[in-house]
C-alpha cells in the first residue's frame, strides 16, 4: 500500500510502446542497483515494477 511518502522526483525520458502495455523510463537521483530488479516503484501514487537501470535512467514496466 502506498504511504504517500515521496522520497525523489524523477524527469520522464521515454515512453515505448509494446504489444502489451509500455515501458516509462525515468531518469533520477534514486540509489538503485540491479538487485532492485523487479521491485514495485510508486509513480504518482501507481505502483509499476522497475524492469531496467541505466546511468541513473530507471525502465519502469505498465500495463
Amino acid at each position: 500500500m502506498f504511504n504517500g511518502i515521496i522520497f525523489n522526483k524523477g524527469l520522464i525520458t521515454n515512453i515505448s510502446k509494446r504489444s502489451k502495455g509500455i515501458n516509462i523510463f525515468v531518469k533520477s537521483d534514486l540509489k538503485l542497483n540491479n538487485k532492485d530488479i523487479g521491485v514495485s516503484v510508486a509513480c504518482d501514487g501507481v505502483c509499476l515494477t522497475l524492469i531496467t537501470i541505466k546511468k541513473k535512467n530507471y525502465g519502469i514496466l505498465s500495463f
